[in-house]
């Protein structure tokens, strides 16, 4: 019997989709993603700013089949065996919860569940064409963003048990 390598995957669900313009486009359930660099903030139409970073997917072959699947049998633009994806999330631009995003989301940064639609991009440079894979995120389907400070550090550093000292008037029993 073979020895299978053991590969973390960051997809927990492919939903296939249906565009009318016959691109592909697939709906993905994502864990434990990390922000590969700062964020990017511009303004779009309408009042919101769209913030988007790169991030990377990881896959077993299993989960990369079925993704080829999903997104019509393209293949998928690769970095070190990971899926490479520019995550976008559009926000409108006065809102608390664009401030929380932008204090929270930089280099490193952990989103612990997110829900997205997984879209194709092509575009021509020095006339060659080139296809990147774009991520677009609902803001109100990510779970919550671990600054990479906060990510593990805080248990880790202090090396001591926590503390669980009670006296009987905190129960309210």
């Amino acid at each position: 019997m073979t020895e299978q390598k053991q590969v973390f995957n960051n997809i927990v669900g492919i939903e296939r989709q249906q565009r009318e313009d016959g691109k592909p486009s697939a709906i993905l359930a994502l864990r434990s993603m990390r922000a590969n660099s700062n964020p990017n903030v511009r303004a779009v139409k309408g009042g919101r700013v769209a913030i988007s970073f790169p991030a990377n997917i990881s896959a077993d072959e299993y989960k990369k089949k079925a993704l080829r699947y999903a997104m019509n049998g393209m293949v998928l633009p690769e970095y070190n065996g990971r899926i490479s994806v520019n995550v976008v999330m559009f926000i409108d631009e006065n809102s608390k919860f664009k401030d929380w995003v932008l204090s929270r989301l930089e280099k490193g940064s952990l989103i612990p569940m997110m829900l997205g639609r997984l879209e194709t991009n092509t575009y021509t440079k020095d006339n060659e064409t080139h296809t990147t894979l774009n991520l677009t995120v609902d803001p109100s389907n990510i779970t919550t963003i671990k600054a990479p400070e906060a990510d593990g550090a805080d248990a880790e550093s202090t090396g001591s048990a926590p503390n669980f000292n009670m006296s009987e008037d905190d129960l309210p029993f």
